[in-house]
C-alpha cells in the first residue's frame, strides 16, 4: 500500500481550513494556472473543502479524493484476491487504520449518491446542473 505524500512548495500549501473564504479566494487567484493544475493533480484532501476556491475545483478535487479512498481498500482487496468486504472485516490485518475504513465507507456512500443523482430530474423534467453527470 502506498501512502500519498504531498510535496507542495510553501506558496502552494493549502490554506488552513479556518481561513476566511475571501483570503482563500485571494490566495487561489494569486496562483498561476500551472500552480493551480499542480494542486488539483495532487488533490490534498483539505483543498476540496476550502471555502473560497471555485466550485468546479472543489468538485474535481473531492471526486479524486473519494476515488483515492475507495482505491485504497480496493487495491488491497485485489492484491489479495479478496472482496473488499473481507478486507474491511479485518482491517488491522491488512494495515488499514480506522480512519481509512471510515473514509472508504464515506466514499462509497458519496459515490452511490452521485450515481443516483445523475438520474435526477427537476419538476420540469430537466437535469439540474448540480446533478449533472460527468461529461
Amino acid at each position: 500500500m502506498t501512502t500519498r505524500r504531498y510535496r507542495i512548495s510553501r506558496h502552494l500549501r493549502c490554506r488552513h481550513p479556518g481561513t476566511s473564504p475571501q483570503d482563500v479566494f485571494k490566495w487561489w487567484n494569486s496562483l498561476t494556472p500551472e500552480q493551480k493544475s499542480q494542486l488539483i493533480a495532487q488533490h490534498p484532501p483539505k483543498l476540496g473543502n476550502l471555502k473560497g476556491i471555485p466550485v468546479d475545483v472543489s468538485n474535481e478535487v473531492n471526486r479524486a479524493v473519494m476515488n483515492d479512498d475507495i482505491s485504497r481498500v480496493q487495491d488491497i482487496a485485489n492484491a489479495n484476491g479478496l472482496p473488499a468486504d473481507q478486507v474491511l472485516g479485518d482491517p488491522n490485518y491488512f494495515g488499514l487504520s480506522p480512519n481509512a475504513v471510515t473514509r472508504y465507507d464515506n466514499a462509497i456512500r458519496s459515490q452511490d449518491g452521485l450515481i443516483k443523482s445523475a438520474d435526477a430530474v427537476d419538476a420540469q423534467g430537466r437535469h439540474p446542473d448540480v446533478f449533472a453527470p460527468d461529461a
